[in-house]
């Protein structure tokens, strides 16, 4: 099971962190940021997958597809905001961390506008 490898491998790093922060906190945190891109190389191999099923979800109509971008553009947004900000979270940076979550929300909600504004369009179309 990848979960398996993926907690396996956060653990060994978090104890190898903590063992090389007290005497040089520089190789902790680059350590740190290394495991944290295995971990990351792990899960994206399922993001594929999870790609692949979206897309079946496609073929009951052309208009989904123009959603299903939009989708994995939010997804995207998040993964990486929430990366960032774990980042400098653990670096000691929390104002940052927090900076770069709200910027991912805004984020969020401007991509996912669109969909908003068509939604409405439809509702304002069959409500006359």
């Amino acid at each position: 099971m990848d979960i398996l490898k993926i907690s396996s491998v956060a653990i060994i790093g978090v104890f190898l962190c903590l063992f090389f922060k007290k005497d040089n906190p520089q190789y902790g945190l680059l350590l740190m940021l290394t495991i944290t891109v295995l971990v990351i190389s792990i899960g994206i191999v399922w993001l594929q997958e999870i790609k692949d099923k979206i897309l079946e979800l496609s073929v009951y109509g052309e208009e989904t597809k123009g959603y299903f971008a939009l989708l994995f553009k939010v997804i995207g947004i998040t993964c990486v905001c929430e990366f960032t900000s774990a980042i400098c979270k653990d670096a000691g940076f929390s104002a940052l961390a927090e900076q770069v979550r709200v910027v991912g929300k805004l984020l969020v909600l401007a991509t996912g506008l669109p969909i908003l504004l068509s939604m409405l369009e439809l509702i304002g179309r069959y409500s006359v």
